[in-house]
């Protein structure tokens, strides 16, 4: 029992953070817990797996920032792309309802992606690759594939799935893009000194 009002207060924490502003709530804070969990988890399970043990701080907390990013980044264009729909079925949204514009949520949507992107490029450059795919995909969604396809499920699940991907591979790369000395890279300086 005390789990679940334990529960309650934090969902409505979440709901009472989207009140805050109206781009809090195109980042969709009702979700927080899952975009902050998809690519904290997967960070864990790659370092974990890859070297016996938990990520340094610095690479996590970076890994965390940009896959939230990712995900939230997608969540304001595809609301940007949704806007005659929302406004029948959610007129409530922060775009429908004029409380941002959609140039300004199209350059939100471009500063969360550039933020995932600058976290990828710094992580690995096959987490970076990975992104600019699962963007690709996603915008493929948004703008055609929902509207016109039965089959816009599989973009959205592609590019989704893609966010764990790029999280892992920052923590254990595949090694496909490497430098002339057969490092991956980038080349980042070890925290730890080894």
């Amino acid at each position: 029992m005390q789990i679940r009002k334990a529960q309650v207060k934090l969902l409505s924490l979440t709901a009472r953070i989207g009140e805050l502003s109206p781009y809090l709530r195109l980042m969709r804070p009702e979700l927080y817990y899952m975009d902050l969990t998809l690519p904290a988890s997967s960070a864990i399970l790659a370092s974990y797996l890859a070297t016996g043990g938990l990520p340094e701080y610095l690479p996590f907390l970076i890994a965390l920032i940009g896959g939230f990013a990712a995900i939230t980044s997608s969540y304001v264009f595809n609301d940007c792309c949704d806007i005659d729909i929302d406004t029948i079925n959610l007129p409530g949204r922060p775009l429908p309802s004029s409380k941002v514009s959609k140039s300004s949520a199209l350059a939100y949507a471009l500063i969360l992606l550039v933020i995932a992107g600058a976290a990828a490029a710094y992580l690995n450059p096959e987490s970076l690759l990975t992104l600019v795919i699962a963007a690709g995909t996603i915008t493929i969604y948004s703008i055609f594939a929902k509207r016109n396809t039965f089959l816009s499920f599989l973009p959205v699940g592609i590019s989704y799935g893609l966010v764990p991907v790029g999280i892992w591979l920052a923590f254990d790369p595949a090694g496909l893009l490497k430098g002339n000395d057969g490092v991956t890279l980038p080349c980042r300086p070890s925290v730890s000194g080894s």
